[in-house]
């Protein structure tokens, strides 16, 4: 993964011998199944299983790095289109398949409706953001 993108705090999880790719795997599967209004962070799923106590998630979320701001998740963060649950939901997704191909940010968010392809490719424009990202 570049260094410049967070890094998923269940893949930090492992690394830190935490949890299992089992575990993880399971918890992101319960996670898909929650409706948006029932949506959690995985931390907390994780916490709700007993795989992990809160101070190991807060560990850990104080390891992660920084979103890069050229990233589109940035972008559209800071104008709006996603508040901070959203962008859990699409980070988690985008790294849930560990090992294997990841869903594209930008699949994901016209996918569960955040924003249409129409206004991704126009703020993707304005604020110069690489298309390597879009794969529909």
């Amino acid at each position: 993964m570049d260094d410049n993108k967070r890094k998923p705090i269940g893949q930090i999880l492992i690394e830190k011998g935490f949890i299992t790719h089992q575990q993880l795997n399971y918890a992101l599967r319960y996670q898909s199944t929650l409706f948006y209004d029932d949506y959690k962070p995985i931390g907390e799923i994780l916490i709700e299983l007993n795989y992990v106590t809160k101070e190991q998630v807060n560990e850990c979320l104080g390891s992660q790095q920084e979103i890069n701001p050229n990233s589109l998740e940035f972008v559209l963060k800071e104008f709006g289109f996603l508040n901070n649950a959203q962008l859990a939901m699409v980070l988690s997704r985008k790294y849930s398949l560990e090992g294997k191909h990841s869903i594209p940010t930008a699949e994901l968010l016209v996918k569960n409706g955040f924003i249409t392809k129409e206004e991704l490719e126009i703020i993707m424009r304005e604020h110069n953001i690489s298309e390597d990202d879009i794969n529909f």
